[in-house]
């Protein structure tokens, strides 16, 4: 349903201000002992032993049909690893941990912290302040100590909501604990932050549930495939080089109504997914929900009528997540041309460099293409070819007409002896490419049958205009109308008279300045064109016309490059 306008006023202070996301179904389990880094290397998909202290990851735990167990956020700290884990699986999965524990020093013991997320675009200033503490953290799921009075607070860098957050451990009950949930900061409920968090493209860990892992589309984030074995390898590497999922993790977006949560849908008659979470996007103005796609139905931009028990609802088809900040998306900019710059200088130094530019650049901005594309070929460059596949199978979701992704994953498995797969892609290549060209094709004729029909507008303007310059050669608009029809056609020098006919009926008609002195520039009078420019510039000054002024200094601007 969609947001009263109280839900909204919450919804706009995370999005501009800072607020509170209570993690009321996250809970968290600590590992410690002599052997804990290496148990739980052997237990998670991603590389533990890898990590830093102070680094974060996002990891899943496996069943042997490599289903999802748990999701999880793993934190290593100096002597102990936080394990930030679904409520609803901890006991289970702290139950099945245990059994595997024969030998080894390990300790598993289940936390009562409270877990807020503090987030939005003031998250930052304000745990700055209240610890008057310069925050170190800068990459996903790095995580420090901060002093607030008597407390140490625990916290990592990581949102829920789409902008930029932290996850604070807290001591139930405690004063900082009722400070930031009740007096400090606007505290989110539950069904406003699940608003956000699907915006965000972040799935309930009830949309994972039990799932492969690789239907999903989180192994891009959480598995390693160099770290050794873990449970569930072989089918996830399985499905891996067997191609595409039969179903994955998508976005539609509802022209009106959505249809219900966590039921299938067929489209035509055959199956087309599962539907899991939906909510109303006042980011978009539309319904939107996190669905599972059949490979036929999922390609960015397709239009799709999702049917539900005899009830249809169009939808369109879109890449995770709906909302992406602005100011992510230019520091993903940012990452991904410094990486650029490292992956020009073609040595290993460089690429060492590199690469975690590029994954905290696809983190900041999931659907960047290119930096799958270079992150790829950096890893096949070090023979880390399991790696660099997952990267181009995301890239042809990101991009199905995207010919690289293909040559790559051709060329990815034949390094890999995969003869028959590497000739797929081969031929899926050449089809991409004749698609490409057929695509651009069909573009030129487009783009030159709307000039053709710009034109013959053009001319039919023209012929009313010159139809009332007949009656009345002082018409301020006729004049205007055929002399910017002129400059519009390249014929300047028919445009002068008409154009300086307009500034005689009215001297401070700021857009005939602009039109007149393109008319000069494409007549060659460059000196003249410069000053209609600079005269225009000041009437449209001392009249406040701000965009022919723009318009003007551009051109000025051009002249003097």
């Amino acid at each position: 349903m969609k947001l009263n306008d109280s839900d909204l006023k919450l919804y706009q202070a995370c999005r501009q201000d800072v607020v509170v996301l209570p993690l009321g179904n996250w809970s968290l389990l600590r590992f410690s002992g002599d052997d804990h880094l290496n148990f739980l290397q052997g237990q998670s998909t991603n590389d533990v032993l890898n990590l830093k202290d102070g680094q974060g990851q996002q990891t899943t735990f496996l069943n042997s049909k490599a289903k999802i167990l748990a999701l999880a956020y793993l934190y290593r700290c100096d002597e102990c690893v936080y394990l930030m884990v679904p409520s609803s699986t901890r006991e289970d999965l702290a139950i099945h941990l245990e059994r595997f524990v024969v030998l080894e020093d390990v300790k598993i013991e289940k936390l009562n912290y409270v877990l807020v997320n503090i987030c939005g675009p003031q998250a930052r200033r304000f745990l700055e302040d209240m610890s008057a503490q310069k925050l170190k953290s800068k990459n996903l799921y790095e995580h420090e100590m901060l002093t607030v009075g008597e407390y140490k607070l625990p916290l990592a860098q990581h949102s829920f909501c789409g902008e930029e957050g932290f996850v604070v451990f807290l001591e139930d009950g405690s004063e900082l604990h009722k400070k930031i949930t009740s007096e400090s900061l606007t505290v989110i409920p539950d069904h406003v932050s699940r608003c956000l968090s699907v915006e965000a493209g972040i799935p309930d860990y009830n949309d994972v549930a039990g799932c492969l892992l690789p239907e999903t589309g989180l192994q891009i984030s959480t598995v390693s495939y160099t770290k050794g074995c873990f449970v569930g390898q072989e089918i996830v590497a399985r499905v891996k080089y067997r191609g595409n999922v039969n179903r994955a993790l998508s976005g539609l977006i509802f022209d009106e109504d959505a249809c219900p949560e966590d039921c299938d849908f067929t489209v035509r008659g055959q199956k087309g997914g599962k539907i899991c979470s939906v909510v109303f996007s006042p980011y978009l103005n539309k319904y939107v929900a996190i669905a599972y796609l059949y490979k036929r139905f999922r390609a960015p931009e397709t239009r799709l009528n999702v049917e539900v028990d005899g009830k249809s609802f169009k939808a369109k088809v879109c890449l995770l997540p709906f909302y992406q900040k602005q100011s992510l998306l230019e520091e993903a900019e940012e990452l991904y041309h410094g990486a650029v710059d490292l992956f020009s200088a073609s040595d290993s130094q460089s690429d060492i460099a590199a690469e975690p530019l590029l994954k905290e650049a696809i983190s900041k901005n999931p659907k960047m293409a290119d930096a799958y594309e270079i992150l790829g070929v950096i890893l096949s460059r070090h023979q880390r070819y399991d790696e660099a596949i997952e990267l181009m199978k995301r890239l042809k979701e990101i991009n199905p007409d995207e010919v690289m992704a293909y040559s790559n994953l051709s060329l990815f498995y034949m390094k890999k002896g995969m003869i028959t797969e590497a000739e797929e892609e081969k031929a899926a290549a050449t089809a991409a490419g004749f698609k490409k060209a057929a695509k651009e094709r069909k573009e030129r004729i487009e783009d030159e049958a709307i000039r053709k029909m710009a034109l013959e507008e053009t001319r039919r303007r023209m012929g009313m205009f010159e139809a009332v310059l007949e009656i009345d050669s002082e018409d301020l608009i006729a004049n205007f109308g055929l002399g910017k029809a002129y400059v519009d056609l390249g014929e300047g020098e028919k445009a002068l008279a008409l154009l300086e006919k307009c500034l005689d009926v009215k001297k401070d008609y700021t857009v005939a300045y602009l039109q007149l002195g393109l008319a000069h520039l494409q007549c060659k009078n460059q000196a003249r064109a410069i000053e209609i420019f600079k005269a225009g510039i000041l009437c449209a000054t001392q009249k406040g016309d701000l965009m022919p002024k723009s318009e003007m200094e551009q051109q000025l601007a051009m002249i003097w490059k």
